[in-house]
């Protein structure tokens, strides 16, 4: 067991928990207390029993999902049993939810640093370590640039940003081949060139473990700078980090004006700054869609300072084909200073957010404007679509894959036929944001000095127009397909932390206000809707050809977990209840997994035996069922027709690649399944009479 795992037993349990760590401290019962799952699966991490800590620890974290120390012992069962995918899955979903965790952040960085080239790493560092406040993450990430040096006599690496409240270049620089050196920094813009030495102390460097009192850079910029240029004076050329910065004042609106801007033609704003693919699709069903729409409106491409010239090229190569504008930024503002320039192009005009890993369908843009003037103190509209908070389908606050063309095609025709009214939201969401021009000109733009470049702004900005007496609505019959996290990656959750701490302290009752509504529910009944018509819509599935499409392959009895197979009616769940309680007593090294949602989940879980399939952090039902290594799945539903669909058993089979185990039965027998007398050693005589 290591040090880490120690202190982060010690973080949990603080003063309650006997230092003494040893394979048999830990005694599992049948209590389902969080402390005893933990214990549970601390034991079984120390006794290399992985499978079993995952089990144990998932269900501790259904009980306290935002105990970091949780996710990080799951970790520790997760580098021994998972695959390469669901360990960088995992990590990248840990240090997403907890940014600010340190111990995650460096166990990814360390799994990197095994697992990727040294020049993808290189370039993974660098596209990180401006974002980087803790020093000991710092000297990791500069171990592995150090690393990778090569033969030359000095290596310089540093981090410039600008600092909007004092006009202040601030970062540091360092040379990885000999840090006692002072590096000198070359400022360059189209009409001067000036040098300045990197000799202030500098915190972070002196904190990280470099014995040194330089490297800190801050240099007042007196005048605003569309493009200020930052090198290292000795490296022919070479870029620090965050170089060419926009060392641009804070944005001055225009003045408003009295104007009905639902005359005028509706600005449609994407950022564009990487994933060239997800951009130029967004793009392509906005022209596509243009047609459609009878809102007059302009399609407005905002590049900030795209790193990817390809990208750049393409859009500007469908110039000739398309109308719209594209608008280059000499440096890179970040997401809130660069849509907040894009709102001021036309002051009399509405305006849309439109994320470009986003796709829309149809008249998409005039059934949004139509819940954006329904009333008038209508402020913002957000559409329904995959990936998109609360206005997520089918399923609020889930990141659902993105549909394909088709599947968008078939949800924004059956939204658009459902027609629900459009429901009021607690906040809007980013990703499709439309935004009248009378809400805009009086809540104001977006906060560029408080809020970090880009996450939550659309929230602060809803909650100020609370405020005022705005109101936020959600298009029920439009559906805009989203994929996210194209263009930033876990930086974003950085920021997003910051700007989260920000918001709950400008509005304390936000977060109540939001929960109250997750609990309310209100899209329920719109969601509901559209999923019948989706089912509805399904055309009926004929009875597949039956020879064998269950996994064939016989496994080895008995396994230490079985998979609950059925759907769990008054009598067959009284069956399994029965089952668990005897297999407690007579076979305990035999565990049932279930799904949640059975009515007999609660009675199920009493049995020390039997624990829920969780969907925890990153990792899907399937990989789970995976990862604990399930032999079988078993029903005690006997086939009721010879139509698979009609018997859940054989899909839960299926869906996981189990062998099943069930009555026998011709359709049984016709799919590749096993008789449940193949397991009469393990089960009681009298469990089911009619099935053995």
């Amino acid at each position: 067991m290591t040090c880490e795992l120690i202190k982060l037993i010690f973080l949990y349990f603080g003063k309650n928990i006997n230092p003494v760590i040893s394979g048999s401290f830990f005694q599992v019962n049948t209590s389902r207390s969080l402390d005893t799952l933990i214990r549970s699966g601390v034991s079984s991490i120390s006794e290399k029993n992985y499978i079993d800590a995952l089990v144990y620890l998932s269900s501790a974290i259904q009980g306290n999902p935002k105990k970091v120390e949780l996710y990080i012992l799951l970790w520790k069962s997760l580098q021994e049993i998972g695959s390469s995918a669901i360990q960088e899955a995992y990590l990248q979903w840990l240090t997403t939810t907890f940014p600010k965790e340190k111990l995650a952040r460096r166990e990814y960085w360390s799994y990197c640093s095994a697992h990727y080239s040294k020049s993808d790493l290189n370039a993974l560092v660098r596209s990180h370590i401006a974002h980087v406040d803790d020093p000991l993450e710092l000297r990791q990430l500069l171990a592995f640039l150090s690393d990778d040096s090569g033969p030359q006599q000095s290596h310089p690496i540093g981090v410039v940003r600008y600092d909007l409240k004092n006009k202040t270049l601030t970062g540091w620089a360092l040379d990885l081949r000999a840090p006692n050196r002072v590096l000198n920094i070359k400022l360059k813009t189209a009409t001067m060139t000036a040098t300045f030495p990197a000799s202030l102390p500098c915190p972070l460097l002196i904190n990280a473990g470099f014995l040194i009192f330089h490297g800190g850079i801050s240099i007042q910029i007196p005048e605003p700078l569309e493009e200020l240029y930052v090198y290292f004076e000795d490296a022919q050329n070479e870029e620090l980090i965050g170089s060419p910065v926009a060392a641009l004042p804070v944005l001055v609106p225009p003045m408003p004006e009295e104007v009905n801007s639902f005359e005028h033609p509706v600005d449609v704003l994407v950022p564009v700054y990487k994933s060239k693919e997800a951009t130029l699709e967004c793009l392509e069903s906005l022209f596509k869609a243009k047609s459609k729409n009878k809102t007059l409106h302009q399609i407005i491409v905002l590049n900030d300072c795209s790193p990817d010239n390809s990208l750049t090229e393409a859009i500007d190569n469908l110039a000739g084909k398309h109308d719209f504008v594209h608008i280059k930024r000499p440096a890179n503002l970040g997401f809130i200073r660069n849509i907040n320039r894009g709102m001021t192009l036309h002051p009399e005009r509405d305006v849309v957010w439109l994320n470009s890993d986003t796709r829309v369908y149809s008249n998409w843009l005039d059934r949004l404007r139509s819940v954006a003037y329904s009333a008038q103190d209508v402020a913002s509209v957000t559409p329904f679509t995959n990936n998109g908070e609360l206005m997520s389908f089918p399923k609020p606050l889930v990141a659902h894959p993105m549909p394909t063309p088709k599947q968008h095609a078939e949800l924004d025709y059956l939204a658009r036929k459902a027609n629900q009214p459009p429901v009021e939201l607690v906040m809007g969401c980013g990703f499709c944001f439309y935004i009248k021009r009378s809400a805009l000109n009086d809540v104001g733009y977006l906060d560029e000095v408080g809020l970090s470049r880009g996450y939550g702004e659309e929230t602060d900005w809803c909650l100020r127009a609370q405020t005022k007496g705005w109101r936020h609505m959600g298009a029920t019959h439009v559906f805009v397909a989203h994929s996210g996290g194209h263009s930033f990656g876990s930086e974003k959750a950085l920021w997003a932390y910051q700007n989260n701490v920000v918001i709950r302290q400008r509005y304390p009752l936000a977060e109540r206000q939001f929960e109250a509504f997750v609990a309310a529910d209100p899209l329920a009944e719109a969601r509901n809707h559209l999923l019948n018509l989706l089912e509805q819509s399904k055309p009926k599935a004929s009875t597949p050809n039956k020879k064998s499409i269950l996994k064939r392959e016989y496994p080895e009895l008995p396994g230490r977990y079985w998979l609950i197979a059925d759907q769990l009616s008054q009598k067959l769940g009284a069956y399994w209840l029965n089952l668990a309680r005897y297999l407690a007593r007579n076979n305990p090294d035999i565990r049932l997994l279930v799904e949640p949602g059975s009515p007999w989940e609660v009675q199920l879980l009493n049995c020390s035996n039997v624990f829920l399939i969780p969907q925890v952090a990153s990792l899907s039902d399937k990989d789970f069922v995976s990862l604990c290594g399930v032999s079988l799945a078993l029903s005690l539903d006997k086939a009721k027709s010879s139509d698979i669909n009609s018997w859940f058993a054989a899909q839960q089979a299926e869906k996981y690649q189990l062998p099943l185990f069930a009555p026998n039965s011709l359709l049984l027998h016709s799919l590749g399944g096993f008789p449940i007398t193949d397991l009469q050693a393990y089960l009681p005589e009298q469990l089911c009479p009619t099935l053995i």
